[in-house]
């Protein structure tokens, strides 16, 4: 076998977001291109490619006003996201508030130099606020009482705007304020639903997603000026995840399981046809002031790209950091968990199989494993580990019912749907019980630790990447703009103790396979490096071999190329040693 070193496939980029400035006629985008994230332009014309910020820090979003580029920043991976101007001679100003450790989440943008942004500054449950980029003044426009709120789309007039309010990944109802005055997107609506990705269509016409009364998102629209609500679109199976428009059509994302797809629908004709598209998975939609439309993405075997559609149907790839040795490619498989459950996962099969198959459970848990670029699986597949990713209870893209099973049930669902899985891999000869690693991120992290201590007898060693060890500590610990949504997701550490003791992985250090290694950021917001030094410490108490690596620069994620790359390392040596 000709083994793979990670700095030869590594050659790549990842894109974060991206904006379309029209004025000059160029793209700003947010990549790690240069070794960190820093905001880069690419012209239209030339196609040529310059570094516009020295930060080495990831931006979540970005806008272009009279020739300047606005753009939030965190800090080494903290996800505390502000809102920064980037003026041409590189000089870097601060708009949004620093103090406390805020962070500034999605803006809407107006021509009339307005951002529209929403703020847990002084309000856990999160301010709506207006920046004026002409002026350099703040505005209150509206306090979050109810449930933790966000600015979805602001009218081309500032006449209104719509909100939402999150009370879990799937209740988060619309409203849209008019004259002060608050008005529900979808009136009388009963039981709880959820809306993404909202579009102002003129100063009367607001179209939107949601999935109310239905398992999977619709298009939708609705008028503030009437009060009218009205289902515009669905396509059977297809989960509608976002939408831009380009002149006098829509162009839809949609979500099928692993797989990305794009639509094109006419409003007026009521005409949809789907479009042929240049990967599999999608991160963002733009259009351009002449119709073109742009498109950032990836698939398993391709890394992220910015591909632009010509009139002649065709696509043209803009941004040419692609790796371009070879990859294996994965394919999708379907079998039946415990309860009859059809559950969709992800196999790599390498061309020389080495003996150890790697089982790896995906982060959200409300996300799911798609066919998008994965260096550090494509790494491991080359060099001979079969891996094997299900979208166990829980997942996006299978509907709004199958998404909801993981409420509440973060320890006993989605862990049985996974063994289900091991026992098909055996089964199908694809794997040897005793010769499975478990690795995963986050939920994932937690889910192989809870794995490893219930199911020992499957697994020769774990990798736990920014993973939970214990519930109780989790939730009490988590910040107080998304405890809401995480009670509600994993239960409450007071009324019910017992039960997220029981899902703990902590709880079953006693029965853990090793050997094991822990790897987090120390500056990680949303699982505390503490929850991995916590099982570190136990299972060190027990004798069972554990490498812990502590991230100085990093939260819960990789920010840099550097850092990726020695953890990948540091994985497969770990890895080896159980050959």
């Amino acid at each position: 076998m000709t083994l793979i070193a990670i700095q030869d496939l590594y050659q790549t980029t990842a894109i974060a977001c991206f904006t379309v400035d029209d004025e000059r006629r160029r793209i700003l985008f947010s990549t790690n291109h240069g070794g960190s994230y820093d905001v880069w332009e690419l012209c239209f014309d030339s196609l040529e490619t310059n570094r516009l910020t020295f930060l080495n820090q990831h931006s979540s979003s970005l806008f272009t006003y009279d020739g300047s580029v606005l753009a939030t920043f965190d800090r080494d991976g903290d996800e505390h996201y502000q809102w920064h101007r980037v003026m041409d001679d590189g000089q870097i100003i601060p708009l949004s508030e620093e103090e406390n450790g805020s962070t500034a989440y999605f803006a809407s943008f107006t021509s009339q130099g307005h951002i529209y942004y929403s703020t847990n500054h002084l309000n856990p449950l999160i301010n709506v606020m207006r920046y004026d980029a002409v002026l350099g003044t703040k505005t209150l426009v509206q306090k979050g009482e109810a449930a933790p709120i966000v600015c979805a789309a602001v009218a081309p007039d500032e006449s209104s705007y719509v909100y939402t309010e999150s009370y879990s990944n799937t209740h988060v109802p619309a409203y849209c304020m008019v004259d002060g005055v608050s008005q529900p997107m979808i009136p009388d609506a009963i039981g709880p639903y959820s809306t993404q990705d909202v579009l102002y269509d003129g100063g009367d016409r607001i179209y939107f997603l949601t999935d109310y009364g239905e398992d999977f998102h619709y298009l939708a629209s609705y008028k503030p000026s009437t009060g009218l609500f009205q289902k515009e679109l669905s396509i059977e199976g297809e989960n509608m995840k976002g939408l831009c428009k380009v002149q006098d059509e829509l162009i839809l994302t949609t979500e099928k399981g692993v797989r990305d797809h794009l639509h094109r629908y006419f409003p007026e004709e009521g005409n949809c046809t789907r479009i042929d598209a240049p990967c599999d998975t999608f991160n963002q939609l733009r259009a351009t002031s002449d119709g073109a439309l742009l498109l950032l993405g990836s698939s398993a075997h391709a890394s992220d790209a910015i591909y632009r559609l010509s009139l002649d149907g065709r696509w043209e790839c803009l941004t040419p950091y692609r790796v371009k040795n070879k990859r294996v490619k994965p394919v999708a498989v379907e079998y039946p968990s415990f309860d009859g459950l059809t559950i969709e996962g992800i196999l790599y099969r390498p061309d020389e199989p080495n003996g150890v198959t790697i089982l790896w459970p995906h982060g959200g848990p409300q996300k799911s494993e798609r066919l998008k670029d994965r260096p550090l699986l494509q790494y491991l597949a080359l060099n001979g580990y079969t891996i094997f990713a299900p979208n166990f209870r829980g997942s996006i893209g299978y509907g709004a019912s199958f998404m909801k099973r993981v409420e509440g049930d973060w320890g006993v669902g989605p862990r049985l749907d996974c063994v289900a899985g091991m026992d098909w891999l055996i089964a199908e000869g694809l794997a040897e019980k005793g010769r499975i690693a478990v690795m995963g991120g986050s939920y994932g992290g937690y889910m192989s630790l809870l794995l490893s201590g219930r199911h020992p007898e499957y697994f020769c060693g774990t990798v736990d990447i920014f993973g939970i060890s214990d519930l109780i500590s989790y939730v009490e610990a988590a910040p107080e703009t998304l405890k809401p949504l995480i009670v509600n997701l994993v239960g409450d550490p007071v009324g019910q103790r017992e039960k997220l003791v029981a899902e703990s992985p902590i709880t079953y250090v006693e029965d853990m396979a090793g050997p094991m290694l822990i790897i987090h950021g120390k500056n990680d917001a949303r699982v505390r490096p503490e929850e991995s030094e916590r099982i570190v410490g136990r299972l060190r108490e027990r004798g069972i071999p554990v490498q812990y690596i502590l991230l100085e620069d990093e939260g819960h994620s990789f920010s840099k190329h550097d850092n990726e790359v020695m953890v990948y390392q540091e994985i497969k040596h770990f890895l080896d040693t159980l050959l």
